[in-house]
């Protein structure tokens, strides 16, 4: 429900801007709480929950992202790579 009604406001909106007037005018917090059967408050509240785990998450698998940078030694290996830059990068898995 809340992702078809998000893509039918961003079909026309160009802008973070534009969609931030959109939000506010169609109040699409106020019908995700009656969705919910939950006053809107406690519905901001779980979202500003679940917004802190997301974050504390992705800090934690950014922390674990590794990144090698291969430029220099490929571009040694393979002359039509000099204009390139080449990395390795790990992503974990959870």
């Amino acid at each position: 429900m809340v992702i078809k009604m998000e893509d039918k406001l961003t079909e026309s909106i160009l802008t973070a801007e534009q969609y931030m007037i959109q939000v506010k005018k169609y109040s699409l917090h106020e019908e995700i709480a009656k969705h919910f059967n939950m006053p809107l408050f406690e519905l901001l509240e779980v979202m500003k929950e679940l917004e802190g785990k997301i974050h504390k998450k992705l800090k934690e698998m950014h922390a674990k992202v590794l990144w090698v940078d291969y430029t220099e030694i490929i571009s040694r290996m393979d002359k039509d790579s000099r204009n390139k830059k080449w990395f390795y990068v790990t992503i974990p898995s959870n």
